[in-house]
């Protein structure tokens, strides 16, 4: 079975997913939030084939899905801002931190009609 190796930096302000996906393509990948977890998801296939004469063949192939569920354990993150960048292999997912309040305290106000 494939398993993608990844990479987790955590910053002030985002947090910073890399994994690498060699010999597979963008269209291949799927991304997705769900719940507190980050689901990178995907297929992978290629095949190299050699015929030397009649019948000599060489053949050979690699295939199958994979799934890596990366656990966010209650990291507040803005769904609007995700992004993720795919090139040469390499998926680059940047997933931006909510900034708590100072306080921990919001005040809200109040309108006067």
């Amino acid at each position: 079975a494939f398993i993608p190796r990844i990479d987790v930096e955590e910053t002030e302000t985002e947090l910073e997913i890399t994994a690498e996906l060699p010999g597979m393509e963008q269209k291949d990948v799927s991304i997705s939030l769900v719940e507190d977890s980050l689901v990178l998801s995907g297929e992978k296939s290629s095949a190299v084939e050699k015929k030397d004469g009649k019948n000599v063949y060489y053949r050979e192939s690699s295939y199958g899905s994979f799934e890596r569920v990366i656990p966010l354990y209650g990291l507040k993150v803005d769904h609007d801002r995700i992004s993720a960048t795919f090139k040469n292999g390499r998926l680059k997912i940047i997933l931006p931190k909510i900034e708590p309040t100072k306080s921990g305290v919001k005040k809200v106000p109040i309108r006067e009609e």
